[in-house]
């Protein structure tokens, strides 16, 4: 369903990426969560978590603008990846989903330095990935996974997604 917001609708987002793939995309699955697998079913498995993800990516995006998390009304809101890049990764935002993220740094084992030096090398090669575009997840964590029981892996919480690198998806899932 969709739901009103001033003049513009909005589409429920697992109806705009069910429409996205094409109905490729299981939104509802049936199965085991992704976190039950013992190590031995996992072995049995672990390829279907590349084809999920591969899934995803060739989805068509082409008719699509833009870079990042789809917002409320499911657009990626930034022109170019290397906007993407200086206000999700390395903008110290103090509001939204990542609020006072930056307290890590005091209070985990994530390294100051280390992480802007990871974020301005991703700076650096932006040029190189402009253009090159792929529905992502975005939450492909273990915990937002269901393998049925043909060992098929599908993603549940799409509440994330967006259109960037499909390699972040495997970083998440790492």
């Amino acid at each position: 369903s969709s739901q009103q917001t001033g003049k513009d609708t909005v589409m429920n987002r697992d109806i705009f990426i069910r429409n996205l793939t094409r109905d490729t995309i299981e939104m509802s699955p049936r199965g085991r969560n992704a976190n039950e697998l013992t190590p031995e079913e996992f072995e049995k498995v672990y390829e279907s978590f590349f084809d999920m993800i591969f899934g995803i990516a060739a989805a068509d995006i082409s008719s699509l603008p833009g870079y990042g998390e789809f917002d409320g009304n499911n657009t990626a809101p930034y022109n170019t990846l290397e906007e993407f890049i200086r206000d999700e990764i390395i903008s110290e935002k103090t509001e939204g989903y990542w609020k006072n993220w930056t307290q890590m740094f005091g209070t985990t084992f994530l390294q100051k330095d280390y992480y802007y030096g990871i974020a301005e090398k991703a700076l650096k090669y932006a040029p190189f990935c402009e253009g090159r575009r792929f529905l992502v997840n975005n939450n492909t964590f273990f915990c937002n996974m269901i393998v049925d029981d043909a060992g098929k892996v599908h993603c549940t919480d799409w509440g994330r997604a967006g259109i960037m690198d499909f390699m972040m998806d495997f970083a998440i899932l790492d």
